[in-house]
């Protein structure tokens, strides 16, 4: 659904999922996309994991000097980039993080709402 969302807008971007430890656990790379949506995809989704909200949240926080917790989880997600810029979204099923989803490559308000796609399709299948 995110692929769709970003070919419909005419978006080539960089798809990642990573589990609730951080680890890749889906990763797609559509045909034109720039490498830097590659790490830039993986570690929007681990942000969302890590911090459980948007990364948009995370990055209006830093700007704003806000403090923010985190949930540090060792595995995959401690030793990999993290990217603090919007298109990261937490899946969040009965108040648990279990997954999150990265989508780099176009705008980043674009890659928000291309990652929302995805997450809707999940919670309506």
């Amino acid at each position: 659904a995110a692929e769709a969302a970003a070919r419909a807008a005419g978006s080539n971007v960089a798809i990642a999922v990573v589990d609730a430890n951080g680890d890749l656990v889906y990763f797609h790379r559509m045909d034109g996309a720039a490498g830097q949506a590659v790490t830039s995809s993986q570690g929007k989704a681990r942000t969302a994991i890590l911090f459980g909200v948007p990364t948009t949240v995370v990055a209006q926080a830093g700007a704003a000097g806000t403090a923010l917790s985190l949930t540090l989880t060792p595995s995959g997600a401690a030793a990999q980039p993290l990217q603090i810029q919007q298109g990261g979204l937490p899946l969040i099923r009965a108040g648990q993080v279990v997954a999150g989803i990265g989508v780099g490559g176009a705008s980043p308000a674009q890659d928000e709402v291309f990652a929302q796609a995805g997450i809707d399709a999940l919670l309506n299948a």
